[in-house]
């Protein structure tokens, strides 16, 4: 393709010309679908390495489990601790689980630029799992509460 008429293109299509270094955006359309065609743990194990070995997703997973334990002993605790405590409980669990999704908002850019190809693995270890911890024992909550059912 000459000069040009790649630049009669990026006049005709309102395209503007990128430097020379920057992939094509058919390139990048083209990765975006091999990503998506990768589902659930495969994508996981390429963005997280330590998924990739049975012993370390071991201890990744029991050390989830370990911060949902956490949780879920706070709520046994706190219930039996005050009047109404089973909503605060909650309450005070959904709020930690909420200031880590924010961080992770907040942070997402922050972890691109300081870690590079290792920010999703970061990511994952600081914001992620605390999150499904936390997330996953607000769920299983209401199921240690006693009492009347009311359904």
């Amino acid at each position: 393709m000459t000069p040009s008429h790649r630049l009669t293109q990026y006049i005709r299509y309102g395209l503007r010309p990128r430097p020379s270094g920057h992939r094509s955006p058919f390139f990048v359309q083209k990765e975006k679908i091999k990503m998506a065609q990768k589902k659930g743990y495969e994508l996981l194990k390429e963005k997280v390495p330590e998924f990739r070995s049975s012993w370390k997703s071991t201890t990744i997973f029991i050390i989830w489990f370990l911060l949902f334990l956490v949780c879920i002993v706070f709520f046994l605790w706190f219930d039996r601790l005050v009047w109404y405590g089973a909503p605060i409980s909650q309450l005070i669990v959904a709020l930690v689980c909420s200031a880590f999704a924010y961080g992770h908002m907040k942070n997402a850019k922050r972890y691109r630029e300081k870690y590079g190809e290792l920010a999703y693995r970061y990511f994952f270890f600081h914001f992620i799992m605390p999150i499904f911890a936390t997330w996953n024992a607000c769920m299983f909550h209401p199921l240690l509460i006693g009492g009347k059912a009311l359904l």
